[in-house]
């Protein structure tokens, strides 16, 4: 008998029967007492799958007997049965479900061990199942699925393949499927499965768990964000540590928490703490911020370790197919920051990745232009060899006109780059039209996109070709006050420097002669009408006051001096302090140049009136500057000012100076 039970191999179903030659040494019914494993193997195999459910539910209802004799043996038997015969049983999610709700009440634990062994036994055979099942009795993961899955994590068997199942379900697709689907909006699983991986990412053993699954795990819980910054449209600070279980927090502030256990189990340990106090994590949880967050998030986490670069730019190259639009846009915003690691032009073709970027320009969607943008400036930071860039010139400088600051400014940081791999010839007739679109920003409130529209003046001009020149003038003209005035900001040293630089160039654009080496390195604030001083002898409407046969040339731009004078009259209304006050200054310097053939009485009131409303300004520098600049245009210009509009005081004064003259 033996030997005809141990030479077949296979039952009835086909399956292999686990039966061994010492199972026989013990004669008579025994061997069940001895080991009640044995039972499963010696019934499961001529049981139906109705009458394994069964079996399998009477073990789970004794599994919370108080006798725990009873106890443990119904935990084995019912581990036994599934090893045995989960393959065949019906109704998988009942039997999980039946298992995850006896849990708690189980009082032996040695019991619940077997009860969770059951469950493992069933996932090594029927995995994703399993996974769907646990998700489904508990989204929020709590104690008794969080058991479940610690014992799953523990087993070798399941833990290699258990993120799989998770990840499809984060991204809401069905596990046994290969083909990607367009999330479900009502969908719970993405959730659930953010819950699970909450916790799992926090295990010990979770970075055996992880294998190669970092780079995909990375950009769908990025993913998971988005889709739950754009349902819940509110921010939430994420926790720094898993301190309490997930079901307690809200769900963005949990899957930030699983996006950051995700990193400290990668053993991006250093890159963690450095995110942290980069303030990445708010980022990250708020609708404004949360591109950004990706930007630190990328520029940050491949800094110190390459490990993970390429994997996660191939993800973020196939995320761009996806049909979702919120994952395309994921994939864009990685596919984009991931550019400014060089290590990117090594594993792929650079002419491949500025093809994509073309395209993206061309489109009207603002978000593509901007990664577009950002992207090409980010290549252009590194060695280009044979790479076509002529390209970009023409979309670029159309770039810089878009309504949306964010585009212009980066369209502008995006052209100093390039016009540094190419030649004069490749840009300075298109560059023409740029000059009045970047004057338009050199009194904006923001400083970044002033700057770079100051340095971008520069490099056009010292690129510029002689027969474009005409066609640049009025604009080189008309930046002179706003230059001179930037130039005194005491807050922005960036900005100064570049003011002095492009100053310097535009002395030399207009052939203004020899001027004073230090003329425009300002220093302290009360040598600000000294040098303004200077400075008016110098610009070319005033320069005329020096010559006695002024050139064709130079009679052109006398007429520059009343548009300068409504450039400084606009300053005055500027809320930036030290703007007013070298506006005020100006003027008080150029007094002496307003002749009646250059500037009219009617703007030399409008200017006189500005500088009396001027003389209130909280700001004691501004109404001091404002008080004196009035008495200098009244000296220098008090016959043509309406005697209407002068208060008795600059009468007086008027009446003073003559006396003395006299």
């Amino acid at each position: 008998m033996a030997k005809k039970v141990e030479m077949r191999h296979k039952n009835r179903k086909g399956n292999v029967v686990k039966w061994y030659r010492e199972d026989f040494f013990i004669p008579g019914p025994s061997v069940f007492y001895n080991d009640i494993s044995k039972v499963a193997k010696a019934f499961g195999e001529h049981l139906t799958p109705g009458q394994i459910n069964e079996v399998v539910l009477k073990a789970i209802d004794n599994l919370t007997v108080e006798d725990r004799v009873i106890s443990q043996a119904a935990g084995v038997l019912l581990s036994s049965f599934l090893e045995e015969c989960g393959m065949d049983m019906e109704d998988l999610p009942m039997v999980v479900k039946e298992i995850y709700n006896h849990l708690p009440r189980i009082p032996d634990s040695r019991t619940k061990e077997e009860a969770l062994t059951a469950v493992v036994n069933l996932a090594t055979k029927r995995l994703n199942p399993v996974v769907d099942s646990l998700l489904d009795c508990s989204m929020d993961c709590d104690e008794s699925a969080a058991a479940i899955w610690k014992a799953l994590v523990s087993d070798p068997y399941s833990s290699i393949k258990l993120l799989r199942p998770l990840l499809k379900r984060l991204q809401d697709e069905d596990p046994n499927s290969e083909i990607t689907y367009r999330r479900h909006s009502k969908s719970q699983m993405p959730m659930a499965a953010t819950n699970a991986l909450c916790l799992i990412l926090s295990l010990p053993e979770a970075s055996d768990v992880l294998q190669n699954k970092f780079s995909q795990l990375l950009l769908a819980l990025i993913t998971q964000i988005y889709f739950v910054l754009g349902t819940s449209r509110r921010g939430s600070g994420a926790r720094s540590l898993l301190s309490e279980p997930s079901s307690h927090l809200s769900p963005l502030a949990t899957t930030v928490q699983a996006l950051k256990n995700l990193i400290g189990c990668g053993g991006y340990v250093k890159e963690y703490n450095i995110l942290g106090m980069q303030r990445c994590w708010d980022m990250l949880s708020s609708p404004e911020n949360f591109f950004e967050g990706i930007r630190i998030l990328i520029r940050t986490l491949f800094t110190f370790s390459k490990v993970h670069l390429r994997t996660t730019f191939k993800q973020a190259n196939a995320y761009l197919r996806r049909p979702d639009v919120k994952e395309r846009t994921v994939g864009m915003a990685f596919f984009t920051e991931l550019l400014f690691h060089g290590e990117i032009g090594l594993f792929f073709v650079k002419q491949d990745i500025m093809d994509v970027l073309k395209e993206w320009m061309g489109q009207a969607n603002p978000l593509m232009q901007l990664f577009s943008i950002r992207g090409l400036g980010y290549l252009l930071q590194h060695p280009l060899e044979g790479e076509s860039l002529n390209g970009f010139v023409s979309p670029l400088i159309s770039c810089t006109y878009n309504q949306d600051k964010s585009i212009a400014k980066e369209s502008i940081k995006c052209l100093q780059l390039l016009f540094q791999h190419l030649e004069a010839e490749e840009y300075s007739s298109a560059g023409c039209s740029l000059y009045p679109q970047l004057l338009k920003h050199f009194n904006d409130e923001d400083n970044d996109i002033r700057i770079c529209s100051i340095s971008l003046f520069g490099v056009l001009l010292r690129g510029m070709k002689e027969e474009h020149k005409n066609r640049a003038e009025d604009s080189v003209l008309r930046s002179l006050v706003p230059l001179i005035i930037q130039l005194t900001d005491p807050v922005s040293g960036e900005v100064n420097q570049d003011c002095r630089i492009v100053l310097n160039t535009i002395v030399t654009f207009l052939k203004l002669g020899e001027l004073p080496s230090d003329i425009f390195e300002f220093g302290q604030q009360d040598k600000l009408y000294y040098r303004f001083s200077v400075i008016s002898k110098y610009i070319p409407g005033p320069s005329l006051a020096f010559l006695s046969t002024p050139t064709p040339q130079l009679w052109r731009y006398r007429q520059r001096l009343p548009d300068m004078l409504m450039q400084m009259t606009e300053y005055l209304k500027s809320r930036n302090p030290a703007h007013r006050e070298a506006a005020t200054i100006l003027i008080a310097c150029n007094a002496q140049f307003m002749k009646p053939d250059v500037v009219s009485s009617k703007q030399i009131d409008d200017v006189f009136l500005a500088l009396l409303d001027l003389q209130g300004d909280l700001d004691v520098a501004v109404s001091n500057a404002a008080v004196a600049a009035s008495e200098e245009l009244f000296r220098r210009c008090g016959g043509r000012i309406n005697p209407k509009i002068v208060p008795s005081q600059h009468l007086l004064s008027m009446l003073k100076n003559n006396m003395a003259r006299q």
